[in-house]
């Protein structure tokens, strides 16, 4: 039978869909995005669920070490969203971020641990890039954009990836820890999802407000 743990993982996979239901409900939710912001955040919405069937796939069908998957999978996630945080908010010195972000990548599989370890050290450095990125454009253009709707999103969820990872070590020796963390953090994920539909329902909403005010305005 299936327990606890598999039961709250596969819930919260399902809710990585989420964001393509509201696309599919709502198709011109992106028309006020730059191409830019909207290629990223769909690369993303496609990486979540690779991520997770991946590791489904490596864990239950093919019993492999599934860390390989994760050690690519966060990494091009720091690019993905370095893309989407400059398409917003220009960044300085984005040349030299871009062939810096993948050091970490490179020491933590071939230096500091492997491709088949523990990720540990770029998964700390990624996810505090990825939340100071995001309070940047917090910082910068406040909470009134639509673009807002999902960098908040992202920025209280990777801080809470950061404190997290910070303190995966406690959670590896003490399984009684881990018993504790593991439901939050995976209804925080779920929650990001939720966050994320939110946000295309909004966008969508916003749109709406903007073509018919535009309508009436050429009206009179």
């Amino acid at each position: 039978t299936m327990n606890w743990f598999y039961i709250i993982y596969y819930s919260t996979v399902a809710t990585s869909i989420l964001p393509f239901i509201a696309l599919a409900l709502f198709p011109k939710a992106h028309k006020g995005f730059s191409k830019q912001v909207r290629t990223a955040l769909m690369a993303y919405f496609i990486l979540s669920v690779l991520h997770h069937a991946s590791q489904i796939i490596l864990l239950d069908f093919l019993d492999s070490n599934p860390i390989p998957a994760v050690h690519i999978s966060i990494c091009l996630e720091f690019y993905i969203l370095l893309y989407l945080f400059h398409a917003i908010l220009p960044i300085k010195h984005i040349q030299v971020i871009t062939i810096a972000g993948i050091l970490p990548f490179l020491a933590d599989a071939f230096w500091i641990s492997s491709l088949s370890e523990y990720i540990k050290v770029s998964s700390i450095i990624y996810f505090f890039a990825n939340a100071c990125f995001a309070f940047r454009i917090i910082y910068k253009i406040g909470l009134k954009k639509k673009e807002s709707n999902f960098v908040t999103a992202f920025f209280l969820y990777f801080l809470v990836c950061f404190v997290h990872e910070a303190f995966a070590n406690l959670m590896i020796v003490n399984p009684l820890v881990l018993d504790m963390v593991f439901p939050l953090f995976a209804l925080i994920n779920a929650a990001l999802s939720v966050a994320f539909m939110w946000g295309i329902i909004h966008s969508n909403r916003s749109s709406a407000d903007k073509f018919t005010k535009q309508t009436l305005n050429s009206a009179y």
